[in-house]
């Protein structure tokens, strides 16, 4: 073989070697230790179990957990310290995972982390107390994210934030341009305010304790738990027959028991649960304005209501934009008037008959 040709063998394996170079490099894993800092270099490797001092990740890199190394603990603390930002098509995935029977606490409490995707496996505690993160594609939950203090979460683009797992709100604020969507997890706001065009629980449980929400359409198909604590901003309630609506009454005035406004419409169906609490007793009387909106369709398929005391029940009325629960005496039966209406009819028999032999 000549020397040229060799030469050419060489180059072009050069050139092969560089293109699978540049083919993983778009992958980081993090082999830090417990309480490890994203800044520091060490803590990254290019490839699963490969050597650290990698770099710190710039942009367009995909971010994984390095199974093998980082997450084989019972528990690993991964402190984000800086700014990150990803950018390029395909490019900034940040993938959080951990070994079964591990667990990942990803701590971010200052800086900004942006990224295409975000995904958080099952065994990962994501605690954000600060600082923001912003995603352009979308967010995955199915493990744990904690949002507190004032930390800021942005969903941008037609993008949606999925929750398998459980998304656990108590500050701060998440916005989203698109969808909030339950599928199978959890979702809790106690503080702070959500945002978003749509939530719908397909399935799963969402409480709204306090705090705010905005959106344009509330959808349940599953569970929602509503305090008087939270404020609510909606065009659209719609409940399917699958459907289960939880409010809490805590007395007998208007912000003292849960309700909600749509500004266009609510549909109702399925089950509708009252909840008493700070040993609150209804009384005789009490009415409460739970839902109004300029057009209310359907009604509640069944109840389940608490015991009132002195033999009162609840009355449900329904008009065309509201729907209310109000305590009242119960009205009396057809078994228990039944005697009286045999004395009285007796009573009546007994007259005629003697104005009949008066007559006689």
């Amino acid at each position: 073989m000549s020397r040229a040709r060799l030469s050419l063998c060489s180059f072009l394996y050069l050139i092969s070697s560089i293109l699978s170079s540049n083919a993983s490099v778009t992958d980081k894993y993090w082999v830090g230790p417990d309480n490890g800092l994203w800044s520091d270099p060490n803590n990254w490797t290019l490839t699963m179990n490969g050597p650290g001092a990698a770099g710190v990740p710039s942009g367009g890199y995909t971010i994984i957990g390095d199974r093998a190394q980082a997450f084989e603990s019972s528990s690993r603390n991964f402190i984000f310290d800086g700014d990150y930002s990803a950018s390029g098509a395909g490019f900034g995935v940040l993938n959080l995972s951990a070994s079964s029977g591990a667990t990942l606490n990803f701590i971010e409490s200052s800086g900004t982390l942006t990224c295409a995707v975000e995904s958080i496996g099952p065994n990962v505690i994501y605690q954000h107390s600060g600082g923001a993160n912003q995603m352009n594609t979308g967010l995955a939950i199915a493990g744990t994210y904690l949002v507190s203090g004032n930390a800021q979460v942005r969903i941008g683009g037609p993008s949606d934030i999925t929750i398998s797992g459980s998304l656990q709100q108590s500050g701060g604020s998440i916005n989203c341009n698109n969808g909030i969507i339950l599928n199978g997890g959890s979702y809790t706001l106690s503080a702070g305010h959500v945002g978003s065009d749509y939530t719908e629980i397909d399935a799963g449980t969402c409480r709204l304790a306090a705090g705010s929400l905005s959106t344009s359409f509330l959808i349940n198909h599953d569970a929602l738990i509503l305090s008087p604590g939270v404020s609510t901003t909606l065009d659209t309630y719609f409940q399917s027959s699958l459907g289960k609506l939880e409010m809490e009454l805590d007395g007998g005035t208007a912000g003292q028991y849960a309700h909600l406004s749509p500004f266009i419409s609510a549909s109702l169906n399925g089950l509708l649960t009252i909840n008493l609490a700070n040993n609150f007793s209804p009384e005789l009387g009490d009415s409460f304005l739970l839902i109004d909106s300029p057009s209310l369709t359907g009604t509640f398929s069944s109840y389940n209501l608490p015991a009132l005391s002195n033999g009162l029940e609840w009355q449900p009325t329904y008009t065309p934009t509201t729907f209310s629960l109000s305590v009242v005496v119960p009205e009396p039966s057809a078994i228990l008037l039944l005697p009286f209406l045999l004395i009285l009819l007796r009573t009546q028999r007994q007259k005629y008959r003697t104005k009949f032999q008066d007559l006689s």
